[in-house]
């Protein structure tokens, strides 16, 4: 897996506890090697981490890819105490007030965010609502090294985006848009009864 050996330690505080959280993914242009190993392309990360034989996985642990997508900051305590969640005007001196800056953040700590590719993007100004179709359908076309089954649109600015709270589903400061699954016809062939 891609993560870094060494984080930056310029840009990390002593005092502070980082919680990276991204997904893990299998690159398109590596599957063809394992597909004999995998029912399907989007089952072969959970099965590779379901394995009992680690050896029998280190070959494909070695190209799986983690995407960072976000951070959360604990203060350490000084005693044997809980460590305190950083709140968002904190994670400002850490990371910056937007999503974009935290993501530029830990590309730089040494993460990869998808900034390079372009997976993730920047909607502004009052044209944004008129902007989002596009920039949803451009994102679901986009050719890219692993598959997606959906968008999440967010606020940039973190101060409001921690504001708006969260239900007990989701956060209400983005929204998911998904992608219609693909369908097929089958026949069946036999039923065998046991």
């Amino acid at each position: 897996v891609n993560l870094p050996k060494h984080l930056s330690t310029t840009r990390l505080e002593n005092n502070i506890r980082f919680e990276m959280r991204g997904e893990i993914y299998f690159p398109i242009r590596e599957f063809d090697r394992f597909s004999d190993r995998f029912d399907s392309y989007r089952n072969a990360v959970p099965g590779t981490f379901g394995r009992k034989d680690v050896d029998e996985a280190v070959d494909v642990l070695n190209v799986l890819r983690f995407r960072c997508y976000d951070v959360v900051a604990f203060r350490r305590s000084d005693s044997q105490g809980e460590d305190t969640l950083l709140s968002a005007e904190q994670m400002l001196a850490v990371a910056g007030a937007t999503y974009f800056e935290k993501l530029t953040w830990l590309q730089n700590v040494g993460f990869d965010t998808g900034l390079r590719e372009g997976t993730t993007r920047l909607i502004h100004g009052v044209s944004a609502h008129q902007q989002l179709p596009d920039s949803v359908t451009q994102l679901f076309s986009a050719e890219r090294d692993h598959q997606i089954d959906g968008v999440v649109i967010r606020f940039n600015d973190e101060i409001l985006y921690e504001a708006l709270g969260s239900t007990s589903h989701h956060p209400r400061g983005s929204i998911a848009f998904k992608q219609e699954s693909e369908i097929a016809v089958t026949e069946i062939l036999a039923i065998e009864t046991s």
